[in-house]
């Protein structure tokens, strides 16, 4: 039979993922912003910047994604780390929007290291689950 996973622990720890993966990026924007990088996108023409606001909508598909895996971790344990696979590699995946951006550089490597931070922070979110069943 399949190992449940307790509502509240997982609904916890992705919360606590998903906190730490937004205060480690807007670290991120910090030092981005130290370092000379002007976080504005070029979005069809119009210049956008990226706010502290966007980092925190910018980490629903995570939550969301991370609640998916720890839901059907309850029916099949395997796909918690099916989870883990899926969303690290997601996480890589979308690093290629922000190296593509038309913007500078500075921008881009920040942006592509807060993508990574947000895969991390799925990744360990599904294996503290994991460790939980």
């Amino acid at each position: 039979p399949p190992r449940v996973v307790a509502t509240w622990p997982y609904v916890f720890l992705t919360t606590l993922a998903a906190a730490a993966a937004i205060v480690t990026s807007w670290v991120v924007m910090l030092a981005g912003h130290a370092a000379g990088a002007s976080f504005v996108l070029d979005d069809g023409g119009t210049p956008h910047v990226v706010q502290d606001v966007d980092v925190v909508v910018a980490i629903w598909p995570m939550v969301v994604g991370v609640l998916l895996a720890a839901s059907l971790g309850r029916l099949r344990i395997w796909l918690l780390r099916t989870g883990q696979v899926v969303g690290g590699l997601l996480a890589l995946l979308s690093v290629a929007g922000p190296m593509m951006a038309v913007t500078d550089s500075g921008t881009r490597i920040a942006l592509a290291l807060m993508h990574v931070v947000v895969g991390v922070a799925a990744v360990t979110a599904l294996e503290a689950i994991r460790r939980r069943t």
